[in-house]
């Protein structure tokens, strides 16, 4: 069924223009913003993008609306999503974190996502530079993922979360310019 046929003959323009920046045809271009009222179909449109997006380029999307998802939930999507082991030096300093904060005598912790949670978790200034670290690995180690990623962010705007929102447009946003095989798609009313 193409497109036109479900309501989206004027979102080709739109979907070229994903399918290009996906694929890094257009190098310049790696955030893509789609912004409008509520009800426009923005969201379906995230939807359309990961139906056509390329098979050899992973789709991520993260849905913010009404919930209160931090920048720990956030690590966590994506390692999930793209595998753990995709991000060896993040896990491996979380890891240590995590251990190194807590008395693990007797205790089992399961999950690498609760791993995460607890690095990013006591002392305010602590956990500010952990996070620092653990974003630079983060970043580091999408960016030797060998493959094209797309993370898309759907409903920016109704995240409960303004920390995470000053963190996606500030640091997020900032290091995806300096990633060659990430796109960032941040779909929101503002």
């Amino acid at each position: 069924m193409g497109l036109e046929s479900q309501g989206f003959a004027n979102r080709i323009r739109e979907m070229a223009i994903f399918r290009e920046t996906a694929m890094g045809e257009n190098s310049s271009l790696k955030i893509l913003l789609i912004e409008g009222p509520s009800g426009r179909g923005k969201s379906e449109l995230l939807s359309q993008f990961e139906i056509g997006c390329p098979g050899d380029v992973k789709f991520v999307g993260l849905d913010l609306r009404g919930c209160e998802f931090g920048v720990t939930d956030f690590f966590e999507a994506i390692c999930e999503e793209l595998g753990y082991d995709c991000f060896p030096g993040f896990m491996e300093k979380v890891s240590r974190f995590a251990t190194g904060s807590v008395n693990m005598a007797g205790l089992q912790m399961e999950g690498e996502g609760n791993q995460i949670a607890v690095a990013l978790n006591g002392d305010p200034q602590l956990v500010e530079q952990r996070q620092k670290i653990l974003e630079r690995l983060f970043f580091e180690d999408l960016k030797g993922l060998g493959k094209r990623v797309v993370i898309a962010i759907d409903t920016f705007n109704e995240s409960g979360n303004d920390s995470l929102k000053g963190w996606i447009v500030g640091r997020l946003l900032r290091a995806v310019k300096q990633l060659s095989n990430v796109v960032v798609v941040v779909a929101g009313q503002k």
